[in-house]
């Protein structure tokens, strides 16, 4: 599965690698803390290794290398400014789906297993051929959907 948000930075082909919202404290009890955490990547990396056990967002203290996992979903309204900290999500995580395979023309109902950010107000699933890529064009039977650079795709 390939699931990318990135954008590359105005005037270049780099991609950021920054994660979270600077200058944003989310408030809530910790499930867990840690020390000695090396940025937002690394902590964001934490709160993935944890989802399993309810982690859905995090928030990092620059001046003191520490992460707290929070089980509450992310809500950026919800920030309290304050410098020193960064808060996130863990974005899309995909577990799995059914059916593994569909057959041309025949209806078929997808499930698809994961975690999603309650924070998205629409979510979308590019269903393609096997062997295909995501960034491929849209079919031409494909109505009420546009793509840009083929993998951007919005109602």
């Amino acid at each position: 599965y390939t699931v990318s948000t990135a954008r590359p930075v105005a005037g270049t082909t780099c991609y950021s690698l920054a994660t979270g919202v600077p200058n944003c404290f989310i408030g809530g009890s910790a499930m867990k803390d840690f020390e000695a955490v090396g940025g937002t990547a690394h902590c964001k990396q934490l709160c993935l290794q944890n989802q399993d056990e309810g982690c859905r967002s995090w928030r990092y203290d620059a001046e003191g290398e520490t992460c707290a996992l929070l089980q509450a979903a992310f809500d950026q309204a919800a920030c309290c400014p304050k410098p020193a900290y960064t808060s996130g999500t863990i974005d899309i995580v995909i577990t799995g789906h059914s059916p593994a395979t569909a057959n041309h023309g025949v209806p078929f109902d997808l499930t698809v297993l994961g975690v999603l950010p309650s924070v998205l107000p629409v979510q979308r699933v590019k269903v393609v051929p096997a062997g295909s890529s995501c960034a491929d064009p849209l079919p031409p039977a494909t109505v009420g959907l546009a793509c840009a650079a083929g993998v951007v795709c919005s109602p």
